[in-house]
């Protein structure tokens, strides 16, 4: 059985749904109707907490395509370790950042722009 795929256009906004059909090749009494959904950004980090200068890496999905990222952790900016990050040409896009001082103990909340001042995600992160 060969394999196919589909494109999804480059207009489709973010949380949007699309009707797909598939006929099995050769069966055409076969067919599936379902919905596609362009997913909301998302983004992880790891490790989930971390304390003053450590280093994190924080990984996203459905960004918009090279954009600069920012990741502020608090109300403090992250520092980058090595160059600044840059989503791809998928919306993807992995970052190095060390944990700002002078942070308290904590739940704050970690969010990522792309590019400032535009917040895109964002997640609890722990400060040990």
């Amino acid at each position: 059985m060969k394999t196919r795929q589909f494109v999804v256009p480059n207009n489709a906004t973010i949380d949007t749904y699309h009707n797909v059909s598939v006929v099995l090749e050769g069966w055409p009494s076969i067919k599936v109707d379902l919905n596609h959904r362009v997913p909301k950004s998302a983004i992880q980090v790891t490790p989930n907490s971390g304390s003053s200068s450590e280093r994190i890496t924080v990984t996203g999905t459905g960004f918009d395509p090279f954009k600069q990222i920012t990741i502020g952790i608090g109300h403090l900016w992250a520092t980058n370790v090595g160059l600044p990050a840059y989503t791809n040409m998928f919306g993807g896009f992995k970052a190095v950042v060390e944990v700002p001082k002078s942070l308290p103990k904590g739940s704050v909340n970690l969010k990522v722009y792309a590019a400032y001042p535009v917040e895109v995600a964002g997640i609890p992160f722990q400060i040990k």
